[in-house]
């Protein structure tokens, strides 16, 4: 019952931070989006998509069900010990969805953060409002000159290229836990029966477009090719001319800086 009751304040407490960072004005976000749309070059529009898709997603609700899925209602589990989680370079904040479950777990924590200090920050904002500062650290270092002592891990998730996957995993231990994520691409597929209105298609336009622009293409969630059915009210040849006019629009909105 106490570690239930312990996971219960994680929870609670990981929310109440992921809200207040949900606030456009909020002190620490205000700076860290500056510093991610300077690493990334990502326009600030861009980066706040982002971070609300983040820190919105993230409710006492939505981690209780996903622990529920994971773990059974009986909610029996061991901490695994020491994870360490190594940033995505492209996908904005990804590495702290897998550091707050594992803080949850009641595991110890080290975040290879990314040069803008985004986790370390959103950290510092836990800290305030929980007991969690000596369970988690974010760090930014180079893998070949500041290399971490890997092996003393029980746990890695790791995102980025195979060749740094293959390098990371030579570093574990053999019997450590090893998440990886790898390249991926996206890909859209328009159904005859989504095409049925103008309206429709426009939006459906719209939405493609925005996968296709934001991050510049170059995140996993990014659209990188799109297959249009034959058949709808909407020919494929319609639809290119309305996605090509969002595209342009998208372009506006969401354009990276120079």
């Amino acid at each position: 019952m106490q570690r239930r009751s312990a996971r219960g304040n994680v929870v609670t407490a990981v929310a109440r931070a992921a809200a207040r960072w949900c606030n456009s004005g909020f002190p620490p976000r205000v700076r860290a989006l500056a510093r991610v749309a300077e690493r990334t070059r990502y326009s600030v529009p861009v980066v706040a998509y982002a971070f609300d898709r983040l820190f919105r997603s993230i409710t006492a609700e939505a981690l209780d069900e996903a622990i529920a899925r994971e773990v059974g209602e009986a909610r029996r589990f061991e901490p695994l010990g020491r994870v360490a989680v190594i940033s995505s370079r492209t996908t904005i904040g990804v590495a702290i969805v897998p550091a707050i479950f594992a803080l949850c777990a009641g595991c110890d924590v080290l975040v290879k953060d990314r040069e803008d200090s985004l986790v370390a920050a959103f950290f510092e904002t836990l800290a305030e409002d929980s007991e969690l500062l000596a369970s988690a650290h974010a760090e930014a270092w180079d893998g070949e000159r500041d290399a971490r002592d890997l092996a003393t891990y029980d746990a890695v998730v790791a995102f980025g290229s195979n060749d740094a996957l293959y390098a990371i995993r030579a570093r574990l231990r053999p019997d450590a836990r090893f998440i990886a994520y790898g390249p991926k691409a996206s890909i859209g597929y328009v159904a005859r029966a989504a095409l049925a209105s103008e309206a429709t298609a426009v939006e459906i336009a719209s939405g493609a477009a925005r996968a296709l622009v934001l991050y510049d293409g170059e995140g996993c969630l990014s659209l990188h090719a799109l297959f249009v059915e034959y058949g709808a009210r909407i020919s494929p040849e319609h639809f290119l001319e309305l996605l090509a006019a969002a595209v342009e629009r998208a372009c506006v909105e969401e354009s990276r800086v120079a």
